[in-house]
């Protein structure tokens, strides 16, 4: 999985074809917590908080449309 999420060629055929565009930053910062997230040695993954903070660092989305929109709550 780290081949395909470090090699830019690699990552372009991760994303689905039927999106109109996206955002390269986003997928590199993307890319970059999902590596953090497999790393074989479990203590030095990062935290859900840390996981968030550095999302919501590049993605813009408000909480509204961060909610689902069939949630029952």
């Amino acid at each position: 999985a780290v081949d395909y999420l470090t090699d830019k060629d690699s990552i372009g055929y991760m994303i689905d074809p039927t999106l109109k565009s996206f955002k390269n930053n986003e997928l590199d910062i993307i890319c970059e917590v999902i590596q953090l997230c497999i790393h074989p040695d479990a203590k030095q993954r990062p935290t859900i908080k840390e996981i968030t903070t550095k999302l919501k660092s590049v993605m813009d989305i408000s909480p509204d449309a961060a909610t689902p929109k069939l949630s029952p709550l």
